[in-house]
């Protein structure tokens, strides 16, 4: 007797037609007890090519820290994994802060990364996304004029985080 099941969309889960060679669908459960689907590096470069379809600034910021690539100067130009790490990093900020979003001054690490500096006033917040020839991690640094921190290996969300608090004039 063979199991025969329906074609469903893949976001129901048909318990009649599982094996156990089936994988049950991709969740998370966070600590609020909610259940939902992970964000996956993938969505983070959707946005990050949305954007540069659409948003002005952020395409000229991009094309910014790609013409580091074409610097004479630059002993060890950004690397095809720095800018990948940038496009998955930066546009959740970019995306969620909007008008208070500033193009932050952008250098190289000299490793084939990428430095990305935000100052306003008193507070900096520095991205420093690391080239794939090196063993060095990416890391965010913030300060204010009253504390100052790192945050090894930093997500879309931290730098998202630290962007806020400085726009809101909070520090960082």
């Amino acid at each position: 007797m063979s199991l025969v099941c329906q074609q469903v969309p893949p976001a129901i889960y048909r318990s009649s037609c599982a094996s156990t060679d089936v994988p049950s669908p991709p969740m998370a459960i966070r600590g609020s007890s909610s259940i939902s689907r992970p964000t996956n590096e993938r969505s983070g470069l959707l946005l990050g090519s949305s954007l540069l379809a659409d948003d002005s600034l952020f395409r000229s910021f991009f094309q910014e820290v790609t013409a580091l690539q074409d610097d004479p100067e630059e002993d060890a130009p950004p690397d095809s994994h720095a800018l990948a790490e940038i496009l998955r990093l930066v546009p959740l900020s970019r995306n969620q802060l909007a008008q208070r979003w500033f193009m932050p001054r952008i250098s190289s690490d000299g490793f084939g990364g990428v430095r990305l500096t935000w100052r306003s006033g008193q507070t900096e917040v520095r991205a420093v996304i690391s080239g794939g020839q090196t063993t060095r991690k990416s890391y965010l640094y913030w300060e204010n004029r009253d504390n100052y921190g790192t945050v090894i290996d930093f997500t879309p969300t931290t730098l998202l985080t630290h962007l806020r608090k400085q726009t809101e004039g909070g520090g960082a």
